[in-house]
This record gives C-alpha cells, structure tokens and sequence, in this order.
C-alpha cells in the first residue's frame, strides 16, 4: 500500500537510537503511523507492507530502506 508522510517526530531512545514517528495517510484520507530508522519528509510517498508477527499481531513496515 502507497501512504503519503504527512507528519514526523524525531525520537531519540534512553540507549540514543534516532527512531521517526511517521504519521501517514492513505487516499481516503485515514491516518495512522509507523516507526523506523529512515528519515522521511513531509509528501514524501512511503510504499508499506502488512506481516502478522509471532505473537499473531499485525505489523506494517516500508517496503525497502530508502
């Protein structure tokens, strides 16, 4: 699935690990978020994937490192 950034948090951890807080939205226009450790700019569009982890939970990630 193809999301537009529309907003990022940079986060820096107890142990100093830069994580982003990428808020993103979908073409109908709901939002939701994801973490990682790229960088992403506001427009920028982000192609993310959906992966049931083992504790059966749903995960989304982008597709490829930037």
């Amino acid at each position: 699935m193809n999301v537009k950034v529309v907003s990022v948090q940079k986060v820096t951890t107890k142990e100093g690990t830069v994580m982003y807080r990428v808020f993103a939205s979908l073409p109908d226009g709901s939002v939701g978020n994801f973490w990682g450790v790229n960088e992403y700019k506001v427009g920028d569009t982000v192609t993310l994937v959906v992966a049931v982890n083992k504790e059966c939970k749903f995960i989304v990630r982008p597709a490829f490192s930037k």
